[in-house]
């Protein structure tokens, strides 16, 4: 969820479109960065039920929520106008590069977190 300040949001850019004019420099190229939307960032209030539930959840393992901005696309993006969703991070290390993986560990500890949330929400 992309909770950061459009100031924020704009300095991460030039961040990124500065790295890869330099990166291209370095090696004898050059490199057009442009910044193309796909969709709408959201923001999640603390009063959602969802975002409530979910924290009572990862209270009760004793960890609590860590809300970081993705500045990525992603479905919920498109889910957000219309259904109160929010995106839960796999755990996924070494993203977008050819070691990319995901922990089993993390994926069975998501599993456990939304079949609790769920039991919770029926009660």
């Amino acid at each position: 969820m992309s909770f950061e300040p459009f100031e924020t949001r704009q300095r991460y850019m030039q961040a990124i479109k500065t790295s890869f004019e330099q990166s291209a420099q370095l090696l004898g190229g050059n490199v057009e960065v442009a910044f193309k939307s796909h969709g709408a960032s959201y923001i999640v209030n603390n009063d959602e039920l969802l975002l409530k539930v979910y924290k009572d959840v990862l209270v009760e393992r004793g960890t609590e929520l860590k809300m970081r901005p993705t500045f990525i696309g992603s479905d919920t993006s498109a889910f957000r106008p219309c259904v109160k969703a929010f995106t839960i991070s796999t755990g996924v290390m070494n993203e977008h590069s050819v070691e990319e993986y995901v922990p089993l560990k993390s994926l069975e500890q998501i599993v456990q977190d939304i079949l609790m949330v769920t039991k919770k929400l029926k009660e």
